[in-house]
């Protein structure tokens, strides 16, 4: 009676297997069924938080998939919907009408599929399961749990330069002329938490200028412009930090002006979602002639408010020798949306935000001959 048991759990076990045609992953790889990912994101983000989830039909016959969503938990406040097949669904629609066909071992890709959600500023987080399976026999499924978490909690990592600590996604800028050889940015990071972290960086090419180059060293190995991830870890007990060259950021400009910018993000190896990053500007600009030098005591505030919707504040303080300045205002792409001069004679500039949609921007301090000391950015949220 006992091996008859055993025998039909085997026969069972088999019969699933044999069902599972169906596989999914993400950007980071394979996943398991009914897996839980997580998304993190700052609750006043204006960016709609997307996932891209891959399927992979590993039958010898072409499938006609299908895709669900069941909201398991779900913070009041927020949105959330999916597109699937070329076509995007309102939050009210929980089975694609559409089908997407699969050949045998073909893969989706692109925007075949990916869930959104919108935090509307709420704090806490939201449980979302997606299942894709054959329109002609349901059973035939794999499915994924997505948390979109806008939790505020302390950050297990944190940055610094050799000026001051760094926030989250905070913007520095180095400047040089043309002709030099090499920009290096030195970055350094701290492990807040009570555990060692064995950490991993990755750069991302936000806006690059034509011709230039740059690279990135990490825990005593450099790599060529073409890695975007280092190979390599870092390990870093608790309360440690980075020291020396441990990690810099390599710009070459090649005789080029203008402005490249590149965000780098340290992570845990064991948590992509344990990260902190930093977005640096590489900024190269002919100083006319008689250029004065930039006094550190040209100093910005932060925005105010942050998020803006009809107006932003800044407080300025400018050096007696300075003639001409203005607050120069970029998209994320880099490019000039806004320029406001600034009155020598005052010390609070404020901004109208009604020709900048919403979304995220970077605010800079010029003085003198076009030199940018110092960068943010903010947010437009009407």
């Amino acid at each position: 009676m006992k091996k008859l048991f055993l025998l039909c759990l085997l026969a069972t076990g088999i019969l699933f297997a044999a069902a599972q045609s169906l596989t999914l992953s993400d950007a980071n790889g394979p996943l398991e069924h009914d897996q839980l990912i997580t998304l993190t994101a700052p609750p006043d983000s204006t960016e709609i938080i997307k996932v891209y989830i891959y399927v992979t039909n590993n039958s010898g016959a072409s499938l006609n998939l299908l895709v669900k969503k069941e909201e398991l938990e779900i913070l009041p406040g927020t949105f959330n919907s999916f597109c699937w097949a070329g076509s995007c669904y309102p939050p009210f629609i929980f089975v694609a009408p559409d089908m997407l066909t699969l050949g045998p071992g073909e893969t989706s890709s692109g925007d075949d599929f990916y869930g959104e959600y919108s935090p509307e500023q709420q704090v806490g987080f939201s449980d979302i399961r997606y299942t894709f399976y054959d329109s002609e026999n349901i059973n035939d499924s794999v499915s994924v749990i997505v948390r979109y978490n806008t939790i505020i909690s302390t950050q297990s990592l944190s940055l610094s330069d050799a000026n001051s600590p760094l926030e989250h996604d905070e913007v520095v800028v180095m400047s040089a002329s043309p002709d030099t050889e090499i920009m290096k940015k030195y970055i350094y990071v701290t492990n807040n938490s009570d555990e060692a972290k064995h950490l991993l960086v990755k750069k991302e090419e936000l806006d690059i200028l034509a011709g230039t180059f740059n690279s990135f060293c990490w825990a005593g190995s450099c790599y060529p412009p073409f890695i975007f991830v280092a190979p390599d870890m870092l390990t870093l007990g608790p309360g440690e930090a980075t020291s020396g060259d441990d990690f810099y950021g390599e710009y070459s400009p090649e005789g080029h002006e203008g402005t490249s910018i590149i965000r780098y993000t340290f992570f845990d190896s064991e948590d992509v979602n344990d990260s902190v990053s930093v977005i640096v500007h590489y900024i190269t600009t002919t100083v006319g002639t008689g250029g004065m030098p930039v006094s550190l005591n040209n100093t910005l505030s932060r925005p105010y408010p942050n998020p803006a919707s009809t107006i932003v504040n800044f407080d300025v303080e400018l050096d007696t020798h300075i003639t001409n300045a203005g607050i120069v205002i970029r998209n994320l792409l880099g490019s000039v949306v806004l320029e406001q001069p600034v009155n020598l004679h005052e010390s609070k500039v404020s901004i109208p935000m009604n020709h900048l949609r919403e979304g995220i921007y970077f605010y800079s301090l010029a003085v003198g001959e076009e030199q940018l000391v110092q960068t943010g950015r903010f947010i437009v949220k009407k």
